[in-house]
């Protein structure tokens, strides 16, 4: 059963949704503190977090170290110089984030503790050095 205004087979122009969220944005997504970089994220009603803070929303920091989920690197891109890595980075707060990894190759693992940091206005982050490694 066909509940939409729309007619089957035709189609309705949306003026302003759906918002992609690849849409660059001019909030911050980041901010450094005493030398510590963390991420700005958004607070919602029910005490949840997610990445990037949305305007007008509660926000929350997070940072500065997580943990790399998992992580690969990128050898063809059309968008930026190659090779390059990426991850998956958990957060305390249940925030996970796809990064730029920076850093060593060999010192990558998943479940390695890593460290948001910054330059200029790219934030990356990198694996934290343990005294038994």
């Amino acid at each position: 059963m066909n509940t939409s205004l729309c007619p089957l087979g035709e189609s309705i122009p949306i003026d302003e949704h759906p918002i992609s969220d690849l849409d660059a944005t001019d909030l911050p997504a980041f901010v450094v503190t005493d030398g510590a970089t963390f991420l700005l994220c958004t607070l919602t009603a029910e005490g949840r977090r997610s990445f990037p803070y949305t305007d007008g929303a509660q926000r929350v920091e997070v940072g500065p170290e997580g943990v790399l989920y998992s992580f690969s690197t990128v050898h063809v891109s059309s968008s930026q110089p190659v090779p390059y890595t990426i991850g998956y980075v958990d957060f305390p707060g249940d925030v996970r984030v796809l990064a730029k990894v920076r850093g060593p190759h060999h010192a990558l693992r998943c479940d390695c503790v890593v460290r948001l940091a910054s330059e200029g206005s790219e934030w990356f982050v990198e694996p934290v050095a343990r005294a038994s490694e």
